[in-house]
């Protein structure tokens, strides 16, 4: 799927949370424009999740250590893929002045 992205330009594309666990989708997307990280608190990605049918891939016996595991292996790896990050808190107009400050688009 990532890699059907390779001649697209001048698109924000949200991938989903898997995404960056492949190294040459994160090349890819790295190929393709620039990775921008929106960070949620720890609570509300909880929220989400738990509101929903599970991911298939939660113990279904465990799913709260299942998000742990996943929390403490997917964030420092979307840190390090991102070329920004920004808090999902912050308003859409803030968001946006801090792409266009660095020229993002």
């Amino acid at each position: 799927m990532i890699s059907s992205l390779r001649d697209i330009r001048g698109a924000i594309i949200a991938t989903g949370g898997g995404s960056v666990l492949s190294a040459l989708n994160c090349a890819i997307l790295k190929e393709v424009g620039i990775l921008i990280y929106l960070r949620v608190e720890k609570a509300e990605l909880q929220r989400r999740i738990f509101s929903k049918p599970l991911p298939s891939f939660f113990d279904v016996k465990d799913p709260f250590a299942s998000f742990e595991q996943v929390y403490a292996t997917r964030i420092p790896m979307y840190e390090r893929v991102a070329d920004y990050t920004v808090d999902q808190e912050e308003k859409l107009w803030e968001i946006l002045d801090f792409l266009q400050d660095k020229r993002v688009y």
